[in-house]
């Protein structure tokens, strides 16, 4: 294990660090849709979704009685996390990725992660279509609803309500914000942060865009490179 270590950095070295796209949004925004979408599409890339192996325990199958912790940075064993996503890197660079796709929920509260991602896509239901967040957190509840189909109408219910009470509230303080922030800052400083509408446009239409965006991104990128 040791010896293809050492050859996975050797070949990073060779062929250079690949543009790492980071993908955030609340619960139910289209992270994964986009994530598989852009995986169909693009040859040379590899995918680091967000995986419950890295949870510290199991969520209770019933809303009633999940615990919100669930939600929050606390649930997540980030240093098995951070060292997963570095040798993924490491091999998407082995085996002459462009690009390393990663989403999470919680992705923009490691610092460590944060270092590692070059660009980021903010799937954002409130954006600047006049849209109250009270609008945004509803149709994000809803369709998180659609997706968890097959439940009772009571258990429906508990989602919805586990929804309102712990997961959009771990989105704002945890990821929203801190997306805003770099919107705020790309202005400034040219930092690379897209921000989309997920409410009102289509899968393809947003994956469309984030397709262009990165494509220029890594042609900057290897521009750079060059230079260097």
């Amino acid at each position: 294990e040791r010896e293809r270590e050492r050859e996975r950095e050797r070949l990073a070295m060779t062929y250079g660090h690949p543009f790492v796209l980071g993908i955030v949004g609340p619960s139910a925004s289209g992270k994964s849709s986009l994530t598989s979408e852009l995986g169909r599409r693009l040859d040379g890339i590899s995918i680091f979704p967000e995986d419950p192996s890295f949870f510290k325990s199991s969520a209770a199958a019933s809303y009633r009685e999940r615990d919100p912790v669930s939600e929050t940075p606390e649930h997540v064993a980030w240093d098995e996390y951070v060292d997963s996503l570095r040798r993924s890197i490491r091999a998407a660079a082995g085996r002459n990725h462009r690009a390393v796709i990663v989403e999470h929920f919680l992705l923009l509260h490691d610092d460590r992660v944060s270092r590692l991602v070059d660009g980021l896509v903010f799937l954002d239901p409130e954006n600047d279509e006049g849209r109250t967040e009270e609008e945004a957190m509803r149709i994000c509840m809803e369709r998180r609803v659609r997706r968890s189909g097959g439940r009772s109408e009571e258990e429906s219910m508990h989602l919805r309500r586990y929804y309102r009470d712990a997961v959009w509230p771990c989105y704002k303080r945890y990821c929203r914000d801190e997306a805003r922030s770099r919107c705020v800052a790309q202005e400034c400083n040219g930092r690379r942060v897209l921000k989309l509408d997920c409410v009102e446009k289509h899968i393809h239409v947003i994956a469309d865009e984030v397709e262009r965006c990165l494509q220029r991104w890594m042609h900057e990128t290897s521009l750079r490179q060059q230079d260097c």
